[in-house]
């Protein structure tokens, strides 16, 4: 892949050699999976059967969206060690799959992809306080073959542990609580505005804290929107100095505030610059005029520059990562 490439919003197939498989693991009561087929969702029951998750005992349960057997299961002994025992291994929906899918030309989630996860909460008393813990990691896929019969002899998935992949993962694939889906009755295109972005922590963490569920309210749905940003422009508004690039950000700028989303990811992108844009630091001559005081004035002034590192650190994911896990941890929500 080139280091640099034009930063031409229209230009949607720069980076199609990005195309990942993903795969989402469960580590206490929920994993999903998304791989090259589809997304894939695991859960870790108590179940004889593997087929249960509802415990009598337990303050609350839950449960994955319905779907079929996958093929992928084994991945996950790769990538934890565990036996698959007891995991449900569920394959999703197709209005939950990767919405860019397309057996002939798509393999896998690249940069401008987007889907969603869900699953239920139960409480099993009358109401529970969950805080849920989200992390993205990426991992590096290798095998052996024996050189005369060119069988394989082992299979590794190691977890990638550099901090600036682990950055650019978190600040190029994002989660959001919500998505409005609008359809243009003409032309039957549909856009999707994002909010209530769940950002990283200085953990790798993104969180959803003290999220209530009632039991009166049955099972209650959860879903979780993701996108792998294409451009930096889908994150921040340039189109005034930049004429020529129209892209609407995920998330709207309002001025009232009401719906502070917007703010929010640029916020972010001010203060962690580096998980968003190539090897950000003072020594970098792309960057030593503007560290240490970044505003979305000088990337739109300068989004040549921006835009183009922003994609480079897409390429080092695509270079140095194999799959991608979103792992789900829920647990009771201590305090008040």
């Amino acid at each position: 892949m080139p280091d640099r490439k034009r930063t031409d919003d229209s230009t949607k197939n720069r980076r199609k050699a990005l195309s990942k498989a993903i795969i989402l693991l469960l580590l206490a009561f929920l994993v999903f999976i998304f791989a090259t087929i589809a997304w894939f969702v695991m859960n870790r029951s108590n179940s004889a059967s593997g087929m249960g998750v509802k415990v009598a005992s337990d303050p609350y349960y839950i449960v994955p969206l319905n779907g079929s057997d996958s093929i992928y299961t084994g991945y996950q002994e790769l990538i934890s060690g565990d036996s698959s025992d007891g995991l449900m291994v569920w394959q999703m929906t197709q209005e939950a799959n990767m919405d860019n899918f397309d057996a002939n030309t798509d393999a896998g989630i690249r940069p401008g992809s987007f889907g969603k996860i869900g699953f239920y909460v139960k409480p099993n008393e009358s109401y529970v306080n969950l805080d849920l813990t989200f992390r993205i990691a990426g991992y590096k896929y290798s095998e052996t073959t024996d050189p005369q019969t060119g069988e394989i002899t082992s299979q590794t998935m190691t977890e990638v542990t550099s901090d600036e992949l682990k950055g650019y993962l978190a600040g190029h694939i994002l989660l959001f609580e919500n998505r409005t889906d609008t359809t243009d009755p003409v032309t039957g295109r549909t856009t999707y505005t994002y909010s209530d972005p769940i950002l990283t922590n200085s953990d790798f963490n993104r969180v959803i804290s003290n999220r209530q569920f009632l039991a009166a309210d049955e099972n209650t749905p959860v879903y979780i929107y993701w996108v792998w940003a294409e451009t930096l422009s889908t994150l921040v508004d340039v189109r005034g100095p930049n004429p020529n690039i129209r892209t609407v950000p995920l998330c709207v700028d309002d001025p009232s505030d009401v719906d502070d989303s917007y703010d929010r990811i640029v916020n972010d992108i001010l203060d962690n610059p580096g998980r968003y844009v190539y090897r950000y630091s003072q020594s970098s001559s792309a960057y030593s005029e503007d560290y240490g005081h970044l505003t979305p004035a000088i990337i739109a002034q300068k989004y040549e520059t921006y835009g183009t590192q922003f994609d480079r650190a897409d390429n080092e994911i695509g270079m140095y990562v194999d799959y991608v896990t979103l792992k789900m941890v829920s647990n009771i929500h201590e305090g008040t």
